[in-house]
């Protein structure tokens, strides 16, 4: 429909092009290249296109990361996790055999578990200070834990307006938690 517009009209449209300044033509210029980045956003903004376009990113990261590794002898690895619980993609890693022969012989850990380690800490938002040098008790873990998970679901209610806040202790987690919220904790 519009490429038929353009080709009856094509004369009146140059017509009213020719007439136009070249400081509205700049305008002009700058208003679409603004609508272009805008839509480009409003396309990412969704989770499933997030989730696509970084599987698609780290897929040429890995072919990359392989091919430099095997044209340098270079050794290392990379680990990228999601900095928020609403995206959908996992964790992503690289690592060259040396680096991973390092991180389980030396860190004593699987790389996978690093990976899943630091997605932890990221979203849990532990960068922010809830991290505790000093050695806690079982209890006083517990009650951290306890308490940065009541933040985190207290933030998502808040995200979504919604003003109930359940509690969260063994005797009603599955009713109040499980059946009301769909949300389901592991670990």
């Amino acid at each position: 429909k519009l490429l038929s517009y353009f080709n009856e009209n094509l004369s009146e449209l140059q017509a009213k092009y020719h007439k136009i300044n070249t400081a509205e033509r700049k305008l002009l210029q700058q208003e679409l290249i603004e609508l272009r980045e805008d839509r480009a956003k409003v396309r990412r903004v969704h989770p499933k296109a997030m989730q696509k376009d970084v599987n698609a990113t780290f897929s040429a990261m890995d072919r990359e990361w392989s091919a430099a590794h095997e044209r340098t002898g270079m050794e290392g690895f990379y680990i990228a996790v999601r900095g928020d619980v609403e995206q959908y993609h996992e964790p992503k890693v690289w690592f060259s055999g040396v680096a991973e022969n390092f991180v389980k012989d030396v860190l004593n850990l699987d790389p996978k578990w690093l990976a899943l380690q630091l997605e932890s800490y990221v979203i849990a938002g532990l960068d922010k200070g809830h991290v505790n040098s000093k050695h806690l008790g079982r209890k006083a873990i517990v009650s951290e834990c306890h308490q940065i998970i009541q933040e985190g679901l207290a933030s998502i209610l808040l995200k979504y307006n919604i003003l109930d806040k359940p509690l969260m202790n063994y005797e009603n987690y599955e009713r109040r938690v499980v059946e009301n919220w769909g949300v389901v904790i592991q670990g």
